[in-house]
């Protein structure tokens, strides 16, 4: 039974509140959308494994 994490169900909240600001919906846009908000999200979020470079 696979889990959500805590990361990722807040990554979830700020998808659907961001979503809420697209006005023209199709389904290119709004998978593309998705992909940038999420790559956003987690670039934002996203924290260097010390020893990495």
């Amino acid at each position: 039974m696979a889990s959500t994490s805590r990361a990722e169900h807040g990554v979830e909240e700020r998808l659907a509140y961001h979503s809420r600001f697209a006005v023209v919906r199709t389904p290119t846009i709004d998978a593309i959308s998705r992909t940038v908000r999420t790559l956003m999200i987690r670039v934002a979020t996203w924290t260097p494994v010390p020893g990495r470079a």
